[in-house]
């Protein structure tokens, strides 16, 4: 039973690792900025004619640069990678402990995941039309903050039970963003929405590729006491990062954290990879020495 559970687990994290390695290529969350405005005149271009071709490929290209900006995008992820640390346990008495059901933690990430998609989905339409518009540096402080919010609450329960919620008004930020990168395709009327669909969906699957990357390995670690230790250490993390990227969004000063980050992003796949084979052996072991614990009871009680 157990043999067949970390099968299935494995080859869920090796599809995704490979999808992740062929759409995306090594290095792609290192790109410029000016690889990513160059996609978008290539998209613009795609636009100019009325063919179908053009528009097919169009939409495609408007995909890509969405799983592009997202992958490039640390700060986005890193926010919903952390805010998922606590949805495998449980809290009490204002601290995580205990263990929540595959079940339970499965349901808690897929709403978080859900609500963050909603919010940055409803924001994107809505700047990317011109409904809706702030200056880009307050957004970028304040998806930093964002961070270092899930980051204190996956030390400490801050909203226990609420971080639906927490994602999805954060998402409305986070959105705010993408639409950045839609303003730069030029396109407009009937166009601008479709790249917008393109664009979000390209988002939403890459997205859902790191989700699917990581989630085993939280699932496996956090029936082990090694989680404590990873999760106050990726909270730690996410938090200097955080108070790094408000001090140079915010005050324009140097930021000496940046490089690290994006230096694990670069082998963020190879990371993933290396995760889910630590959280097997220690699922593993953990797994051998409940079932020595239970035959040693057994024995001392002369059953």
């Amino acid at each position: 039973m157990k043999l067949a559970f970390v099968r299935r687990i494995a080859g869920w994290c090796v599809l995704a690792l490979l999808a992740g390695i062929v759409v995306v290529k090594p290095g792609a969350g290192q790109q410029p900025v000016a690889q990513v405005v160059q996609a978008a005149d290539q998209t613009r271009f795609a636009w100019s004619g009325p063919t179908l071709e053009n528009h097919h490929l169009a939409s495609i290209s408007v995909f890509r640069l969405g799983m592009r900006h997202i992958a490039e995008g640390t700060d986005h992820l890193l926010f919903l990678l952390v805010l998922l640390l606590p949805a495998p346990l449980l809290s009490a008495a204002g601290r995580w402990s205990g263990q929540a059901t595959v079940r339970r933690s499965l349901l808690r990430i897929l709403r978080i995941v859900t609500a963050f998609t909603l919010g940055h989905s409803l924001t994107l339409a809505l700047s990317a039309f011109g409904l809706v518009r702030l200056p880009s540096r307050p957004v970028e402080v304040l998806i930093a903050v964002s961070i270092l919010v899930s980051a204190i609450h996956a030390m400490r329960p801050l909203f226990p039970g609420r971080e639906a919620f927490i994602a999805g008004f954060f998402g409305l930020i986070h959105g705010m963003a993408f639409a950045s990168a839609i303003s730069e395709l030029g396109v407009t009327g009937w166009y601008r929405g479709v790249s917008i669909a393109g664009f979000n969906l390209g988002i939403e699957a890459m997205q859902l590729m790191v989700v699917a990357l990581t989630l085993p390995s939280l699932l496996l670690l956090s029936r082990t006491p090694l989680y404590a230790v990873f999760r106050l250490g990726g909270s730690l993390f996410a938090a200097v990062a955080s108070i790094a990227w408000i001090a140079e969004r915010g005050f324009r000063t140097s930021n000496v954290v940046d490089p690290l980050v994006e230096a694990v992003a670069h082998h963020a796949a190879w990371a993933a990879l290396a995760l889910l084979v630590f959280s097997l052996l220690a699922w593993l072991l953990e797994s051998e020495g409940e079932g020595d614990g239970r035959q040693s009871v057994k024995v001392l009680s002369g059953s």
